[in-house]
């Protein structure tokens, strides 16, 4: 389940940062969504590294900071969404990617 979830994270990560087309990912909103939805899964590879020791507290703190951080851009790129501005929307779902990123190493 641990290599799962890694690979959720990579792989959306890898979505968000391919520009989203080739990866199926087509609209902002696809964009945030897929941007929860890799930091839902970078929290619960985490917990559940850390539930069978296979993560320090080092580590895990450094994953849930990481998480923290993306939860609050994916939070901005949705206001921007909502508003109208999908510019914005866009720059900050760039943000999340390199924030992803240092989730997934974070749990290497």
């Amino acid at each position: 389940m641990r290599n799962f979830a890694r690979s959720v994270v990579i792989v959306l990560a890898a979505a968000l940062i391919g520009g989203c087309a080739g990866q199926q990912i087509k609209t902002p909103r696809e964009g945030v969504a897929a941007c929860y939805y890799s930091v839902r899964a970078g929290f619960d590879t985490a917990a559940q590294m850390k539930a069978r020791g296979k993560l320090s507290e080092e580590q895990r703190v450094k994953a849930l900071a990481a998480g923290d951080k993306a939860l609050a851009v994916c939070d901005a790129a949705r206001t921007a969404l909502a508003a109208g501005d999908v510019a914005t929307a866009e720059s900050q779902l760039k943000s999340a990617e390199l924030i992803l990123l240092q989730l997934e190493a974070a749990l290497k």
